[in-house]
């Protein structure tokens, strides 16, 4: 199983160490997960980061009502900034998130995320860039309901959607 984190790390997750892809190897499971199987619910104690390589995971809010609300999607090579910061604050999620096609992920134990900060400029790059990434698209949400009319929004939708 190293031998195949290893490769999945030197395809997805290039710009890492190779220090931090041996502690990595030392200390991550790699899952497969079937299409619609839960990865994370809703109160969940966050104890993992999944580090996705292959397939797509959706992550979402739900209401008490089973109402959903989509945040986005993760793919090859991303890791989910809800979890990263539910992890660091409460320890339990405050998100969904479910695999839309079978997805395998490199798990690691949710107490490197802070030991890894310091040490390696790459994961400290990764975890920024994956909270700026989400930041981001936060902003373009806010950016829309607030200076775009709702016809202008529906219409950009189906273009980029077509």
């Amino acid at each position: 199983m190293k031998k195949e984190i290893g490769n999945y790390l030197d395809f997805c997750f290039k710009d890492f160490e190779s220090d931090l892809k041996e502690e990595i190897l030392d200390c991550a499971d790699l899952l497969v997960l079937p299409a619609d199987d839960l990865m994370m619910d809703i109160g969940q104690k966050v104890e993992i980061i999944p580090l996705i390589v292959s397939g797509q995971v959706k992550v979402f809010r739900e209401d008490e009502d089973d109402h959903e609300l989509f945040m986005y999607y993760l793919g090859p090579g991303e890791a989910c900034a809800i979890t990263m910061i539910c992890s660091a604050r409460e320890g339990y999620s405050k998100i969904k998130a479910i695999p839309e096609e079978e997805t395998t992920v490199i798990v690691v134990p949710i107490s490197k995320l802070d030991e890894w900060m310091p040490k390696y400029k790459s994961w400290y790059y990764f975890v920024m860039d994956t909270y700026q990434d989400r930041f981001e698209e936060l902003l373009k949400v806010v950016d829309g309901i607030a200076f775009h009319r709702m016809d202008e929004r529906l219409i950009e939708y189906l273009e980029k959607n077509a």
